[in-house]
């Protein structure tokens, strides 16, 4: 047992050690796991890391497994056990898991950095070339059917416009107006 001011610090057990009170670390030391060090903790002076060097790092837990920002305590993502996964920006959720699939709050942008946003596209259906594919190529933009099966259906409540610059070019109105 080791003491400090009378009080008892650390001692060893049949299990290890036992420390009571806080372990500290100066900048640029490392707490070091494994035979290999494979896992370290440390704070450079600026930064924080957990370093590991092997196989997977994983997080166990049976409730809400939470990544908060310090300063203001805002959440950034949110993982449930048995549930949802949710991202925040601002504090605010943009992105959540779901059973049936994902809810996305807000402006989605589907961009490619190399071509600047143009010919990325976005495939609904068929895994392997998407039976709906939506796209700009650059200069002109798509709603295409690749499915040769199956047809293009647009379909309104109350009818189909077609229109350029705010004026309708076709009007498709139900019972054969």
């Amino acid at each position: 047992e080791l003491y400090y001011d009378n009080s008892k610090k650390l001692e060893t057990t049949s299990g290890g050690a036992s420390i009571t009170g806080n372990l500290s670390f100066g900048d640029n030391h490392y707490a070091m796991f494994g035979a290999g060090n494979d896992l370290q903790i440390y704070h450079s002076g600026t930064d924080t890391f957990f370093k590991n060097q092997t196989g997977s790092l994983n997080f166990f837990n049976n409730g809400v497994t939470q990544f908060k920002n310090a300063a203001d305590n805002e959440t950034l993502l949110k993982m449930t056990s048995d549930g949802s996964v949710e991202l925040y920006y601002d504090n605010s959720k943009k992105f959540e898991t779901t059973s049936t699939g994902v809810t996305i709050t807000g402006k989605t942008t589907f961009t490619d950095d190399l071509s600047g946003g143009d010919n990325v596209v976005l495939r609904l259906g068929n895994a392997t070339v998407g039976d709906l594919q939506l796209f700009h190529n650059g200069s002109d933009s798509y709603v295409k059917n690749t499915n040769s099966n199956s047809n293009l259906i647009l379909e309104g409540a109350h009818g189909v416009d077609i229109k350029h610059g705010g004026e309708n070019m076709a009007r498709f109105k139900p019972d054969a107006a």
